[in-house]
Parts: structure tokens; C-alpha cells; sequence
């Protein structure tokens, strides 16, 4: 019978990040025995999805998520490793400023679905890889990729299922006012907009190409992805030196309503940029 069921069972993808984020997030105790300290921890413009406390080696651990192939993953992680490394007063401040904490073990797992085998092969301690598996009889498999280790946990629909409500249930009122106004604005323009949901932030793509990111923080904020955007009233900031865990740009901070007609003037340009792109 279990053989049976092993060659009937079928990969399936996760539906967001934030979904595979969120799941992990929720059982970080039962599968590797970690302490959860915070999510989406922002310090000098870098943002570390999950940053959690092994107290077997009184080390940090930070937890990288992606959906999909990262080409930039190992890269990135390196600067969210960099940064717990140098900054090791703000990060203590986490846990009470505990004076235990060894720094020097220092750890990075990076969770996702696929990797190359120049990013298995080629990266080593205090590096970890875990490829994770989602099956349709809701078995997830996380498995590390340097030494074969496995660790599992079943889920329920209701675990996978991802909703808008979800995604703004915890964000500041004023920021989902703002989002669910811009988004509107944008449904109602645009044709071919598609919608993924992350962690803090919600993805508008245009012709299957990321347009921008609507960023969820206090101030809410729109990272455009496109090389040339003609801000007349110079309220973006340059960012392209910035790692957001995705490629962009522009940033324009939304403080008001009074600013979404803005924003969308800049949407109009990045959308007219990816239709081209298709047609091309």
C-alpha cells in the first residue's frame, strides 16, 4: 500500500512564497529545532525574510525563502549574512541583548523549490541549501542538499490556501487602505495583471513580467522594475544598488491617496514598457 501511494503521489507547486515562508515559519521548532526571534527584519536598506536562534550553538540563523530559481541567492545571502556579522549590538537587542550570543556561528539556510548545481556544489559552510518538496497529499520534504538529510511535515488545505485577507491581516490599516486603492486603480486600466502574493508585499505582473512591487511597510512603498522611468515630479528614489531580494529600480514612498494617481501615471509606463517586450 505505501509503495502504492509513493508512485501515484505528484509535486506541486507552492502557490506563493509567502505561502512556503509562512509554513516553514510556523514550524521552525519541529523541523530544525530553532527559536523564531522576528520576519522581515529591515536594517540598512536589506530586508532578511526569517531570522531565528539555534540554542544548541547560541548562533543566529538566518532563513533565506524562494519560490522559484534565484540565480542571486547565494549573493544575496551573503549580504544578509554580513550584515547579522556587523551588526552584532542591533541583532542582540533581538534577545534582550543576551550576552551569549556567538556570532561567529553564524548560520544561513536558503529554503526553495530548485537550485543549480554550481549554487549545491559550490557552497559550504555556514551555508545550507534545502530543496523543499510539496506533494498533492499535502507532504512537504524539506532536503539538504549537501548531506542528503530529510526532515517532513503534512499540511492541510486550509495551511496552503492563500488569500488576500491573509496577506493584509496584519499589516498597518492606512498602508492596506492604500494597496487596495492602487490595486483597484490597476484592475480596472490594465488588462493581463496578475497578482503574487509575498510576505509584505504583493507583486503586480504585467504580461508574466514583474511591473512593480507594492511593498506593505509603514510608509506603504512602490518598487517599479524598469530601467527608464520618466518621474517628472522627481519623488522616486533611485534603488538599483539596493538588494530587495528582487530586481527594481524605482522607489516612490505613498504617505496619502492624494499620491496614488501618481503612481499609477508611473505603473502606465512600466506596463507599456512589458507589452512592447511581449510583442517583441
Amino acid at each position: 500500500m505505501i509503495i502504492h501511494k509513493m508512485i501515484h503521489m505528484k509535486k506541486i507547486k507552492f502557490d506563493s512564497e509567502y505561502t512556503l515562508h509562512k509554513l516553514t515559519e510556523r514550524n521552525l521548532k519541529n523541523l530544525f529545532g530553532l527559536e523564531f526571534v522576528a520576519s522581515e527584519i529591515q536594517l540598512n536598506r536589506l530586508r532578511i525574510d526569517n531570522l531565528a536562534f539555534d540554542e544548541k550553538t547560541k548562533a543566529f540563523v538566518i532563513i533565506e525563502y524562494k519560490n522559484e530559481l534565484n540565480l542571486n541567492v547565494i549573493n544575496q545571502a551573503q549580504e544578509y549574512y554580513d550584515l547579522v556579522k556587523n551588526n552584532s549590538e542591533y541583532f542582540a537587542g533581538r534577545l534582550d541583548n543576551r550576552n551569549d550570543i556567538e556570532f561567529e556561528n553564524t548560520h544561513i539556510m536558503i529554503i526553495g523549490p530548485e537550485f543549480t548545481p554550481n549554487q549545491i556544489s559550490n557552497t559550504n559552510d555556514p551555508f545550507e541549501i534545502w530543496e523543499i518538496s510539496l506533494y498533492d497529499d499535502g507532504k512537504v520534504i524539506y532536503e539538504n542538499m549537501k548531506t542528503g538529510e530529510t526532515k517532513e511535515l503534512m499540511t492541510e488545505p486550509e495551511e496552503l490556501e492563500l488569500t488576500e485577507e491573509k496577506i493584509l491581516s496584519d499589516k498597518p490599516q492606512e498602508t492596506c487602505e492604500l494597496y487596495l486603492n492602487f490595486k483597484e486603480k490597476v484592475m480596472d486600466e490594465f488588462d493581463d495583471i496578475k497578482l503574487i502574493y509575498l510576505v509584505k508585499a504583493v507583486s503586480f505582473r504585467a504580461n508574466n513580467q514583474i511591473a512593480c512591487i507594492f511593498r506593505l511597510d509603514n510608509p506603504a512603498k512602490i518598487h517599479y522594475h524598469t530601467d527608464d522611468l520618466k518621474d517628472i515630479e522627481n519623488k522616486t528614489r533611485d534603488i538599483s544598488n539596493i538588494s530587495t531580494g528582487a530586481k527594481a529600480n524605482y522607489e516612490l514612498i505613498l504617505n496619502s491617496k492624494d499620491e496614488i494617481d501618481y503612481a499609477i501615471d508611473l505603473f502606465r509606463q512600466v506596463y507599456l514598457q512589458k507589452d512592447d517586450d511581449k510583442d517583441d
